[in-house]
């Protein structure tokens, strides 16, 4: 009796530690890592179409699209950097007519429309959307052709929550 209740105890534990092997490559993703795969998708698209410039936004919440956070302004850059890692041609929309010298640093960029340049002409934009489940968040990015509004390429994907992951 003793013998089967051994061999039941390890089976048990051995599938007890499979699931969990399971569980474990699930929860490794990281923002940064699934922003650097959507980055090489969308980066093959344009190359194969060609495209020969491109302005980055801000990711936004899909349900008010005017509201972001520090999660969707990160994966934005991340993505900017990822694609011009990769040969893309980035305009840098929110740099300032001129630099800054402040007590706390030297600045360039802005968002104040006011210290912006002239806005440059822009072929495409890379947008895109993230909305919160209860186990993560699913982010959409996409580049839309900026005159015709067409949607040339697009990407989905989920980032789980973890304790790495604390948006």
């Amino acid at each position: 009796m003793k013998n089967q209740i051994l061999t039941v105890l390890i089976l048990l534990s051995a599938l007890f530690a499979s699931g969990c092997q399971t569980v474990s490559n699930y929860t490794t993703k990281d923002v940064a890592s699934e922003n650097k795969q959507a980055a090489k998708k969308l980066g093959q698209a344009l190359k194969s179409q060609n495209v020969n410039s491109l302005a980055v936004t801000t990711l936004v919440n899909v349900k008010t699209v005017s509201y972001t956070e520090p999660l969707g302004q990160i994966s934005s850059e991340m993505l900017m950097a990822q694609l011009v890692e990769q040969g893309i041609n980035i305009t840098e929309i929110k740099l300032g007519g001129s630099i800054r010298i402040q007590e706390d640093g030297e600045f360039i960029l802005s968002r104040d429309t006011n210290h912006l340049r002239e806005a440059p002409e822009l072929e495409h934009v890379l947008v895109g959307t993230f909305m919160r489940v209860p186990d993560g968040i699913w982010v959409t990015a996409r580049i839309v052709h900026f005159q015709s509004r067409k949607v040339i390429t697009a990407v989905n994907y989920f980032v789980p929550q973890t304790k790495q992951n604390l948006f």
